[in-house]
């Protein structure tokens, strides 16, 4: 086969049906494909959604900045749902991306914040390779988060936020909401390098998920500015919005 498109969506989604220990590569013996590219939805909602999201990203990622995928180079973008690896549980409470593919726990592909934070994590990988350590790991986080937040705020895709979603990462997750990007300290992240959240131990990398607050402020004051502040100011300074397109 030859394909002549020269920009198009290649999805697959395996699912490991919360069978636990079950490899996670897509596909593989005991999970294969279970929805390619161009078909119908299967009525599994796990796996719709993991389909319809990673799409969602790659559209927001084409549209705005022309980039074919993950790698710019029109990378199959491979999603397996309802994981439960050795050792974790059963459901899998989490979502990574391996360097090649998408990997969710039960709910966790429901949250198209989720999918293009974790996707996002990929274009890192095959543009900055931001080290996953301290300051540049949570740069790192910090990127998927906002990325993750603008498909959010700008797909169709899974319907628009609630007003109080806005700015609430995960909020579609099983277990609700993970970090606020508007007011971090309320998840006990640091909205700046001088607030006492911020944290300078050993752990988690040196913080990258904690710290990752500090940039996911920066981003939230690009978009709406210091209007939703207390006294419309924020650290000091008043901020005018440059809104989601010019922010992306």
């Amino acid at each position: 086969q030859v394909e002549q498109i020269r920009n198009a969506k290649n999805r697959s989604v395996c699912d490991d049906q919360n069978v636990l220990g079950r490899s996670y590569t897509c596909p593989n013996a005991a999970a294969p494909v279970v929805r390619a590219e161009g078909q119908g939805a299967t009525g599994i909602s796990e796996v719709d959604k993991a389909y319809d999201l990673s799409g969602a990203t790659y559209d927001f990622y084409f549209s705005r900045f022309g980039r074919d995928s993950i790698n710019g180079a029109g990378m199959a973008l491979k999603s397996t749902v309802r994981h439960c690896p050795t050792g974790e549980g059963c459901p899998y409470q989490n979502a990574f991306w391996d360097g090649s593919q998408m990997v969710y726990g039960a709910g966790y592909a429901s949250a198209d914040d989720v999918v293009a934070h974790e996707l996002t994590h990929g274009v890192t990988q095959y543009t900055s390779g931001l080290m996953y350590f301290s300051e540049s790991g949570a740069i790192n986080e910090s990127m998927s988060d906002v990325m993750g937040e603008l498909v959010d705020l700008s797909s169709t895709v899974s319907g628009a936020d609630a007003p109080a979603d806005r700015w609430l990462m995960g909020e579609q997750l099983p277990g609700g909401a993970i970090r606020s990007m508007k007011s971090p300290t309320i998840y006990g992240q640091p909205d700046r390098m001088t607030s006492a959240y911020f944290y300078g131990g050993l752990g988690d990398s040196r913080g990258v998920h904690s710290n990752s607050g500090v940039a996911n402020k920066a981003a939230y004051l690009m978009v709406d500015g210091t209007a939703g502040e207390a006294g419309g100011a924020f650290n000091g300074q008043t901020v005018t919005g440059l809104g989601i397109v010019k922010t992306a």
